[in-house]
């Protein structure tokens, strides 16, 4: 996850209301639901922005790459490049809970779509079922996406490994991608390889992977930095000391 701050006024607290809709006991920290600040000086990498608009067409971006190598700081850079509109969710361990999961998604949604959620707020509060069939929660949540959300919707899940290996919120989330309709595009950013059903999602060519292959600097971008470092710095970098800092912001 980037260093960049969120960018809202302090970290609030929101009960899920809005036009009339109420989901008791429920709230919402809003600043896991905005994107990070745009950092200073973001280097420009139209290679990988193409990438992520072209990947619109297919229901799932999977993000993966150790920390530090700019995940989060590409699809922020993206979406703040693109019009639709999108929901970023800043996940830690607690979203693992598939209520909390839901009821985040249930919540970011209503941001974008009026009066969005009231039918899966209503199931949430069926602790008993939900717990016992997590999976019914998604074909919920579903189901009033397809009722109530008319443009293309992009779904952020930012810091995906957190949720850990054994949660049950993986069934979640591979149910929702397996009957995902064409408004809702999902954006995965993890350190690590989440533990869904991927392989099925490549042999249907359903989802597209950015690893640290490719978030590595290509010759044109680091050539592209060091002049961006000589400008800001007031200072010529050479050659070598350039592809010092580059390999060692790749990680070689």
């Amino acid at each position: 996850m980037a260093s960049q701050k969120r960018s809202d006024d302090g970290a609030k607290t929101s009960p899920a209301t809005s036009a009339g809709l109420s989901t008791p006991g429920a709230f919402f920290l809003r600043t896991k639901l905005l994107p990070p600040r745009p950092a200073p000086e973001i280097l420009a990498r139209p290679r990988l922005i193409e990438r992520l608009q072209t990947n619109l067409a297919l229901p799932v971006t999977l993000v993966t790459a150790n920390a530090g190598s700019g995940k989060t700081t590409l699809v922020a850079d993206y979406l703040r490049k693109q019009e639709r509109p999108y929901v970023w969710y800043q996940l830690d361990r607690t979203d693992a809970d598939p209520a909390v999961f839901l009821g985040y998604l249930a919540f970011g949604i209503q941001q974008r779509v009026a009066n969005f959620g009231e039918t899966t707020f209503a199931y949430l509060q069926q602790t008993q079922e939900l717990a016992q069939e997590p999976e019914r929660g998604a074909d919920v949540l579903l189901n009033e996406i397809l009722e109530g959300v008319e443009q293309q919707l992009i779904v952020v899940l930012d810091d995906y490994h957190h949720l850990g290996d054994d949660a049950p919120v993986h069934g979640v989330l591979d149910r929702l991608i397996a009957y995902l309709p064409d408004v809702i595009h999902i954006i995965i950013i993890s350190r690590e390889i989440p533990p869904l059903t991927l392989a099925r999602l490549r042999s249907q060519d359903s989802l597209s992977l950015i690893d640290r292959a490719d978030l590595l600097f290509t010759d044109e971008e680091m050539q592209e930095l060091c002049s961006c470092v000589s400008m800001v710095s007031g200072r010529t970098v050479g050659s070598r000391r350039c592809n010092w800092c580059v390999r060692s912001r790749n990680g070689s």
